[in-house]
Formats: structure tokens, sequence, C-alpha cells
């Protein structure tokens, strides 16, 4: 990422200034001439073309650095610890840095960051033996991820794929944790509208899931969910 980001500001940089100095010289980049200082800043600064090459350099900049500068501060670059995706592994996945202050940290966080949009005719909080129709795949989906075979780019539902990846020790699901919270499940497991219907008539409460993927260095071709369909019919 480092090597990328500053890669990047370069070339962002050359192809801000070159131009400029070329049409200064009135000469091929190779020529070996330069302008006088006036004439290549006048360059730089006249007309919308210098000024959005100006721009887009200084948005690449701002980027770059807030990666890198990080970085240097920490001395990460002149003494990494591993390289994404080739010696990252034990770091990453096989070392255990959870501790209690962690788990109510993430607790907490996660409780912070869950947004209800409605909670109709008061369905929230399930009560204890309540009768809840499961509906779509996700909502009984497991966490397949195997950091020893599977590429460091890999997500799934819970978990985004990258550097910042986390792998579970134990496997968890909807369903199994509404079944610890003393409700009786009706699932439906696939996303298929007919055997949804049926798991329905039964059921006091339902819940409908969707989910999607997303990694680093990965851009989704859309914001879809994977069970946009299903969701809306």
């Amino acid at each position: 990422a480092a090597s990328a980001a500053s890669s990047a500001s370069a070339t962002s940089r050359a192809s801000a200034t070159s131009p400029a100095s070329d049409a200064s010289r009135g000469a091929a980049p190779d020529a070996g001439t330069t302008p006088p200082s006036g004439a290549r800043s006048g360059a730089r600064s006249g007309g919308a073309e210098g000024g959005a090459a100006e721009a887009l350099e200084a948005v690449v900049d701002g980027m770059a650095g807030r990666v890198l500068l990080p970085l240097l501060r920490a001395g990460i670059l002149s003494r990494p610890a591993c390289a994404a995706g080739c010696t990252c592994s034990a770091p990453l996945y096989e070392a255990v840095a959870t501790t209690p202050q962690h788990v109510a940290l993430a607790r907490a966080v996660a409780e912070a960051s869950t947004v209800l949009l409605k909670n109709e005719q008061r369905a929230l909080p399930l009560r204890r033996g309540a009768v809840v129709a499961l509906l779509g795949r996700a909502c009984s989906a497991h966490t397949p991820i195997d950091p020893a075979r599977d590429a460091w780019t890999a997500g799934d539902y819970f978990v985004v794929g990258g550097t910042g990846r986390v792998a579970f020790r134990r496997d968890p699901t909807l369903a199994s944790a509404l079944r610890a919270r003393g409700v009786t499940l009706h699932v439906s497991p696939t996303d298929r509208i007919s055997p949804a219907l049926r798991a329905m008539r039964q059921a006091d409460v339902v819940v409908a899931c969707g989910g999607a993927t997303a990694s680093e260095s990965e851009d989704r071709p859309s914001l879809r969910l994977d069970q946009h369909d299903f969701l809306t019919q």
C-alpha cells in the first residue's frame, strides 16, 4: 500500500507539471532545455487544464499522506512486521490478541453502530418462546474462510476481506444466536419465495436476511445485497 500510494503521488506530480513545461519550452520533453521560472509558473497556473492538474495533484498528495505519514511516524516502513499476502499469516491469524477489554469494546461498538429502522408493533425485543420464521440463506450463513487455504482478500457475510480480516475461532450464525435466546425457529434456508411463505404462515415474527461481501483492494460492482431480488419480491 505504501509503495503504491507513493508511486501514485509521483505519477500525479509528473503529469501535473510536464505538459506545462513542454508547452513553455516549445520543444519535445527530451529536448534538454529548461524554460524560465516565470514561464513555467504561468503555464502551470494558467488555463483550466493547469488548474485541474494542480487540483488532482493536491488530492492524490492528500490521499497518499493519510496513508504514509502514520506509517512513517510509527517506523513501520523502516521495519515492517510482515508483507501483506505473503508473510502475515502468523501475526494476523495465529496470534491471540483478544482480552476481556477487547470483547467489551467490540460489543459496545457493535451495539452503537446498529441501526433499527423500524420496530413496528413492538416486534423487538423477541420474547422467549416466540415462533420466528428465519428466511433466506444469509440467516444461516457460516464463516467458511480458512486463512491457511483462502486468499488474504477473501471475505464473507461476517468479516471484510483484506488485512483487517478477523478469523473466528467459532462459527456464529443468526440461527444459533436466536436458538440460544429461547425462540422456536421455522427456517427457510434458501432465497426462494415458496418455502419462505410456508414458514411465515406458522410464525409470530418474520426475520429475513440479506448480506454482501467486501474486500480490501477490490471494488464491488454495486451496493445491492446478494438477496436483493428475494427481499424485494
